[in-house]
């Protein structure tokens, strides 16, 4: 074993309150199955935070990487329709627009509308990289997103990294997106709208998410692309410090046609 002659941490939130919105069901199951009953409390009650450990190299040590992608749920694609489409279909486009951001307002979940080509891309990319993972800013480190593509491109899901190591396909997604192609052809847009618990993240945090998507799968950049590679194919020697400088680089550039408006 190779020790690193320095190391850079980053938080990988372990204090998911997820659970406590279970605490009236607690007592009943107390009842019924008093182990699970233990566990549970003592996983509402974690308010530490676990670390990724990262090497000089840029790589983490083997406990830290992507366990068992064998777990992750396939999920074959289906058609996504926007609900009452009908109040929508005589509208322009920038009206449509509109509308699609007011459907969301005062609601935890945020909206845009992608281009056609853009969106193919990302879901074509998505079908050959269905895997990735997303560094946020939380204090003075970085909390890492565990994003998966599901149901051919039209959906994706992220969850804490630390989620996704205890539960595995059992882990709760903080965030999922989903993309509508109702005006695909009288538009040339997709829709997208993304739902988050607003007790794991906040809207700036599921913004993060999706803009990071986007410009991962979307972009035509061949060091994105290579970074797809390497954590799908070679997830072992995925270096995170590249990562967290390609993130540095464009926080806070948003490009044209993204997916948040």
């Amino acid at each position: 074993m190779t020790l690193p002659v320095s190391a850079r941490s980053y938080s990988v939130g372990e204090d998911n309150p997820y659970f406590a919105k279970y605490a009236s069901k607690l007592k009943k199951l107390e009842e019924q199955n008093p182990e699970e009953f233990l566990y549970r409390v003592k996983e509402a009650g974690r308010k530490h935070r676990k670390k990724i450990i990262v090497n000089a190299d840029g790589t983490v040590p083997e406990d830290d990487g992507i366990l068992n992608s064998e777990a992750i749920p396939r999920q074959t694609r289906e058609p996504l329709h926007v609900e009452e489409p009908g109040e929508l279909e005589k509208l322009s486009l920038a009206d449509l627009t509109d509308v699609w951001k007011r459907r969301h307002l005062n609601k935890d979940a945020i909206c845009g509308v992608v281009p056609v080509d853009m969106f193919e891309t990302m879901a074509k990319r998505g079908l050959e990289f269905p895997l990735f993972v997303y560094p946020v800013p939380r204090g003075d480190g970085y909390e890492i997103y565990f994003g998966q593509v599901a149901s051919g491109g039209l959906e994706v899901h992220f969850t804490p990294l630390a989620e996704y190591h205890r539960h595995q396909s059992e882990a709760p997604a903080s965030l999922r997106l989903k993309f509508f192609s109702d005006f695909k052809k009288k538009h040339g847009v997709i829709l997208m709208a993304g739902e988050y618990n607003g007790e794991v993240i906040g809207p700036e945090h599921a913004q993060c998410l999706a803009n990071q998507h986007q410009i991962y799968y979307g972009s035509s950049e061949l060091k994105r692309k290579l970074l797809l590679w390497n954590f799908n194919r070679e997830p072992k020697s995925f270096n995170y410090e590249v990562l967290i400088d390609e993130f540095d680089k464009t926080l806070g550039k948003l490009q044209e046609g993204q997916i948040i408006n």
